[in-house]
């Protein structure tokens, strides 16, 4: 792993595949956020 140049096809797909799950957790954290807002205010 040390000795791996960081333009290797395995390092560029292991950042792309982190930068995936990161976006889409948060893209679900805010759907959340927004999910309970909503019905937080109409149960109240």
């Amino acid at each position: 792993v040390g000795d791996q140049e960081f333009d290797s096809a395995k390092t560029l797909a292991a950042f792309a595949l982190g930068l995936m799950l990161f976006i889409v957790t948060l893209i679900l954290n805010i759907a959340g956020l927004y999910v309970v807002r909503k019905y937080r205010e109409q149960y109240e």
